[in-house]
């Protein structure tokens, strides 16, 4: 009953077709020659059939007998090769099946009949291409646009089949043909708009130059009257001014499109990309929070609001808006790790560590499980656990993410086993990091102060300690880096004017280093200035009395007495 209730229409528009063609011209008493009439009665009888075919064919079509469909389509052209508007429907029937040649024989056979219509050379241009037969193709589209260059079809082959041989600069100047087209349509000049940000897309060099002429179609669309409450035109209008940056134009379509349809949560999410694309935190902060009320329970909105809050240091809010991403998407693996930096930078390692076994038990080990495990245990001071995790983060990287391992992690790594006093690998993977990136200053000042410390390559880590300070010439850790190698190097004159301005320097810095005191104080020691050491001394115990510059500090006090 179904199939016959679809066939309905189908039927009844053959019949209405039958019914204009009236009877034979024979029969109407025109005043024609017997072979005149004979052969008009032919035409009628061919058309008769063809259109008695086509609807056998619409049948067949509906009950799912697609071959012997196609085949009463292709008769009902052989039967009536006059009727384009029939071999159009028909070409494009075979073609949806992957019958391209079939489609252009039938095509073919109307064309030599007559002067075909633009879009019948439109249909055929598209099916040569399809066929790979790039010389037909290109000559059916031109006569297409000859005829009316108002079919986007034909221009679109053109610019198809130049990107096919790979000429770029031809492919361009079809859309730019056909951007001078005038009074064409909104729909025509949408859809060329959008094959030009295709071809922009794929040719970077170009979106400056060609920038203007997209902006101009994407406005020429806007001001077409029947553009301002076409939702397709619109939507589409959105995306394109926000690929060439136009953020505000953009912003105005999808808040129109987000008032107008106020259930659709499509356009508030790419209004929030548009503002997140543009940096504009509070349009995404605005955003954000209509979405959430409409859905509450959306885990990638909850995690959106927490990373807004995070990126402020907005510890609280973002610990609850995490929470609710996980709770309402316990499969959204991401959150697990924001949430424990978040933990990580409050300094509540209890929870940090919770949130991270609870990603373990639900997740395969990752590089970010095991990066953010190694990071809670070094602040910890647990470095035998952190190290063990920084290798897990490298092994597993190594299969799945090798772009992971960055000379900064590395570097991270490498300070890790120094701590651990595991001071052959610390070197190891410092030499790693330099091999990597040669002019890194951190590594460079951190191993050479590493093998300064340990009175090891002294000459090799003043050089590096030397590259360091050049790279950054106000850094306080570097000059007292720089200062501590002559110190070991027994040059401690030479010493004492590289620690005056590192302790300089770090008067800017929020915290007191009482290492930089303790390395002056040394050096004012050894030149026998005990009055300047003492101060020092007492600088860097009043920071934290470490017993050692305690017992440093004493040993001056006696030799002022």
């Amino acid at each position: 009953m179904n199939s016959v209730r679809r066939l309905f229409p189908h039927v009844i528009g053959a019949l209405l077709i039958l019914i204009t063609i009236g009877s034979p011209p024979a029969i109407a008493a025109s005043k024609l020659s017997p072979e005149e009439e004979k052969a008009a009665e032919k035409a009628f009888d061919n058309r008769v059939e063809a259109l008695a075919r086509f609807a056998t064919g619409i049948s067949k079509e509906l009950n799912k007998k697609s071959e012997e469909a196609l085949e009463e389509f292709f008769k009902s052209v052989k039967a009536d090769p006059s009727n384009e508007r029939l071999a159009l429907d028909v070409a494009r029937r075979l073609i949806r099946k992957q019958q391209v040649k079939e489609a252009i024989e039938v095509l073919e056979s109307v064309r030599s009949k007559k002067d075909s219509s633009g879009i019948l050379d439109a249909v055929l241009g598209a099916a040569h291409h399809q066929n790979k037969n790039s010389e037909k193709a290109l000559e059916t589209s031109e006569s297409a646009i000859n005829k009316d260059p108002k079919i986007l079809l034909a221009h679109r082959t053109l610019f198809q089949v130049y990107n096919t041989q790979k000429k770029s600069a031809e492919a361009l100047d079809v859309l730019k043909r056909a951007a001078k087209v005038e009074d064409a349509p909104t729909q025509f000049i949408v859809d060329l708009a959008e094959l030009l940000m295709g071809h922009l897309r794929a040719h970077v060099d170009q979106r400056k130059a060609e920038r203007p002429l997209l902006l101009d179609l994407l406005q020429r669309a806007q001001k077409n009257p029947r553009s301002k409450n076409n939702f397709f035109v619109l939507d589409r209008l959105a995306s394109m001014y926000s690929f060439i940056g136009e953020r505000g134009k953009a912003e105005e379509l999808l808040m129109r499109l987000a008032e107008r349809f106020p259930d659709t949560t499509d356009f508030r999410r790419r209004l929030l990309q548009n503002y997140l694309e543009a940096n504009d935190r509070k349009g995404a902060l605005i955003q954000i929070e209509k979405i959430l009320l409409e859905q509450p329970t959306n885990a990638r909105m909850n995690y959106l609001r927490g990373a807004l809050a995070a990126d402020d240091e907005d510890w609280k809010t973002a610990e609850e808006y995490y929470g609710k991403a996980i709770r309402f998407n316990e499969q959204f693996e991401r959150v697990y790790y924001d949430l424990a930096v978040v933990h990580l930078s409050q300094e509540k390692l209890d929870k940090c560590f919770k949130i991270l076994e609870t990603a373990r038990k639900r997740f395969k080990s990752s590089y970010l499980m095991e990066f953010y495990t190694a990071l809670a245990y070094s602040r910890k001071k647990d470095f035998a656990n952190s190290v063990k995790h920084y290798t897990a983060a490298e092994l597993v990287a190594k299969q799945d993410e090798p772009s992971r391992l960055t000379h900064q992690f590395y570097f991270q790594m490498g300070a890790t086993y120094e701590r651990n006093q595991d001071y052959a690998r610390a070197a190891k993977v410092f030499e790693k990091v330099l091999e990597m990136e040669p002019d890194f200053p951190d590594a460079l000042n951190y191993l050479g102060y590493m093998w300064a410390e340990r009175g090891e390559k002294l000459e090799q880590a003043k050089s590096m300690i030397e590259k360091a300070v050049a790279a950054e010439p106000e850094n306080a850790a570097f000059l007292d880096s720089m200062g501590w190698v002559l110190y070991m190097m027994g040059k401690y004159h030479e010493s004492v004017a590289w620690l005056e301005q590192s302790v300089e320097l770090s008067k800017n810095e929020p915290q007191d280093d009482p290492t930089l005191y303790d390395h002056l104080a040394d050096a004012y020691f050894k030149t026998d200035n005990f009055r300047k050491a003492l101060t020092y001394y007492q600088l860097a115990v009043k920071i934290e009395a470490k017993p050692e510059i305690v017992k440093k500090l004493e040993e001056t006090k006696k030799r002022l007495r």
